[in-house]
């Protein structure tokens, strides 16, 4: 089973993904912040993160950097709703981008294909 850490700081959208992948099969692990996520990283091993850019007190792209440095296989999907970071090169070390949306169609389609990808 893949393993996806969920890094989002508003509980209400940790909650809908936490459900909706488990729902697709996934092993779900949330945090709510950055040392939350990095004390995770730190003890179990992720096939893929889903960060949140910004979050209420830290940096998502500082989190990004630290799981990198901690696993350089995790994949990283950036989950946001600030478009503009996309053009910020320090989120390029990310696998995909995402804008934040009611629907999840494209989160779960960009986690599937991610994790396929890895020929697993």
């Amino acid at each position: 089973m893949k393993k996806i850490l969920i890094l989002e700081d508003e509980a209400p959208q940790r909650t809908l993904y936490d459900n909706i992948l488990t729902d697709e099969g996934f092993d779900i692990s949330t945090a709510a912040n950055y040392q939350e996520a990095i004390q995770l990283v730190d003890i179990d091993t992720y096939d893929l993160a889903v960060v949140d850019i910004k979050l209420e007190s830290e940096s998502g792209i500082d989190a990004i950097k630290k799981i990198l440095s901690i696993n350089k296989q995790t994949k990283i999907v950036i989950h946001t709703s600030y478009t503009e970071y996309k053009q910020d090169l320090q989120t390029w070390s990310a696998d995909a981008y995402v804008v934040k949306s009611s629907d999840t169609t494209e989160l779960i389609k960009t986690i599937h294909h991610l994790l396929q990808d890895r020929g697993e």
